[in-house]
């Protein structure tokens, strides 16, 4: 559970839930049955990269690009300039101790996950770490704390349960002031939200059943975020009930792609995220 000490490229890989992409074999298809997840493992929709992705390709048609965000564009500008030069196809960010409450590490967002970033697909742990990061410098100073997602996932909780008992307990002692402490948690074949209400000891659901699981998470973080600017508790916190509207989805994948492009800096290979 505890990050790696080593900068290479070989260790920091494995900070996905994906493994690291192997050369495409040309005539090989993958198999349209979908198997069922082993209890205490994540399923392959998290941890394969997206059949449609195709290295070297654009993540949007000219006709997306015009409705994606700022942020986006910049960011997938970014994208085919490292494809030009020919760089790694990744991006390698590191965050020190106060962020995770972990040893200083690194972590990797790779292109194949930036695809499903894009086209609003099933999300790497990667880019929800960079959403908790984003809204931890959101949200500094506001009655609101949050907790690394890559730890929480349900091979994690199997394998490593001493470990996570052990970064929960440190959280709640860490943030004891806080109104509420909140993670996304992958149960092998979804992402929900949890909060951990310090006082009331309630949590809030979130709207299952499809791979925008993710998408849902990040927009329940940002609406118990935004209400703790207001003191508002949680009780007074209005869901939504219906499904989220475009545009809601297209503004967190802005944001996600927004920090990616604040912490790029284009002279380096690893950047440094900084709160």
């Amino acid at each position: 559970l505890l990050p790696p000490r080593s900068k290479s490229a070989e260790n920091v890989a494995n900070l996905s839930l994906r493994p690291p992409r192997q050369p495409a074999q040309r005539g090989k298809k993958s198999s349209p049955k979908k198997k069922a997840c082993p209890p205490n493992k994540i399923a392959d929709t998290w941890i394969k990269d997206n059949p449609k992705y195709k290295s070297g390709k654009p993540l949007l048609t000219a006709e997306e690009l015009c409705n994606a965000g700022k942020a986006c564009i910049e960011l997938h500008n970014y994208y085919l300039q490292r494809l030009r030069d020919k760089k790694t196809h990744s991006i390698v960010l590191k965050y020190n101790e106060q962020h995770f409450l972990s040893l200083t590490s690194y972590f990797v967002v790779s292109f194949s996950d930036m695809y499903d970033l894009f086209n609003l697909d099933a999300l790497d742990v990667s880019l929800l770490r960079c959403f908790t990061l984003h809204l931890m410098k959101e949200m500094k100073g506001r009655p609101c704390a949050f907790v690394d997602p890559a730890p929480m996932t349900i091979d994690n909780l199997h394998d490593s349960r001493k470990e996570v008992v052990q970064l929960l307990v440190r959280a709640i002692r860490t943030y004891k002031d806080k109104e509420y402490i909140m993670f996304p948690h992958n149960t092998g074949g979804h992402w929900v939200l949890v909060v951990i209400s310090v006082k009331k000891k309630k949590c809030c659901q979130q709207p299952s059943g499809s791979k925008l699981c993710g998408f849902y998470v990040a927009r329940h973080m940002l609406i118990i975020a935004e209400a703790c600017i207001s003191d508002k508790s949680i009780d007074d916190i209005a869901f939504p009930e219906s499904p989220f509207e475009d545009a809601v989805l297209h503004n967190i994948r802005d944001r996600i792609a927004s920090f990616l492009m604040h912490v790029t800096n284009n002279l380096f290979d690893i950047f440094m995220m900084s709160l």
